[in-house]
């Protein structure tokens, strides 16, 4: 996808903290996510604080096609022609259809401020084919937290102490996938994890939405 170079290797993070920040996906049907509406986004956020030090580093960038370019969460410059979106991502002016090569500077700490209350609706849409047992599941959860961390919290760990399991070929779902998802065949890869966890957080009235991307690398 790309290979990166940082300044000073001293600012390489863990593989754990290098996620690699790519469209941001806010609206659902119940069985795709899709970016949403461009205006809506449209424009830099000035909510951003940034926290602790720089990170510098170059991305050289396969072509792809899309106007996407990739940047550690969360990159805050980006040399190449681009434009930021208010849910931080990095657009190019034009389709990348050959290899490129940009500068690039990221915080791996920071905070997006409260969300507009435009943005906050849209992180909270919700599809038809969401089931009473998604409800009760994040009913159960909603009644026993004292606030919105213990929810994710109980997320994870729902995740993280039943039966789940990681696979490249999942079978096919029906018509409510997250449903199918969580409560039948408990098998998927990162899409049906963080498309389940989504949808539960907003069934919870905490706005969520899909980050794709990449974790990792390796050297």
């Amino acid at each position: 996808a790309f290979r990166v170079q940082f300044t000073d290797a001293q600012d390489t993070p863990p593989p754990a903290e290098r996620y690699w920040r790519g469209p941001v996906l806010w609206q659902t049907d119940g069985r795709t996510w899709s970016a949403g509406d461009p205006f809506l986004l449209a424009g830099h956020s000035d909510r951003l604080q940034m926290r602790g030090r720089a990170v510098h580093y170059s991305i050289t960038l396969e072509p792809h096609n899309r106007r996407w370019l990739f940047g550690l969460d969360l990159p805050v410059f980006i040399s190449e022609p681009a434009t930021s979106t208010a849910d931080f991502q990095w657009l190019a002016k034009q389709r990348v259809t050959s290899r490129i090569h940009y500068e690039a500077i990221s915080y791996l700490d920071f905070n997006t401020g409260p969300l507009p209350e435009e943005l906050r609706a849209a992180a909270l849409q919700l599809p038809d084919n969401t089931t009473k047992r998604m409800h009760r599941l994040v009913g159960n959860w909603r009644k026993a937290a004292r606030s919105d961390s213990h929810v994710v919290s109980a997320a994870l760990q729902h995740f993280n102490t039943r039966p789940y399991i990681y696979t490249l070929e999942p079978p096919l779902l029906g018509d409510s996938p997250v449903d199918e998802f969580l409560f039948d065949v408990r098998i998927g890869y990162c899409e049906h994890y963080a498309s389940a966890f989504a949808v539960m957080m907003r069934l919870a009235g905490i706005p969520a939405r899909v980050v794709t991307g990449y974790l990792g690398g390796w050297y």
